[in-house]
């Protein structure tokens, strides 16, 4: 799927969080980094834009 696709969606934010939680599963990044990035994540997130 494109990013374009599932921010419309509004899902990109709960995509981003499957993923991070994928790679911290496969120890492909630790719990320090997977922290950083899930707060990274969180501060970026946005509510719907207005029309």
């Amino acid at each position: 799927m494109q990013p374009e696709i599932l921010a419309a969606d509004g899902r990109l934010e709960a995509v981003v969080r499957r993923i991070l939680a994928e790679r911290f599963a496969r120890c492909e990044i630790d719990d320090e980094e997977y922290g950083r990035r899930l707060a990274l994540l969180r501060s970026r997130a946005t509510g719907p834009t207005p029309l």
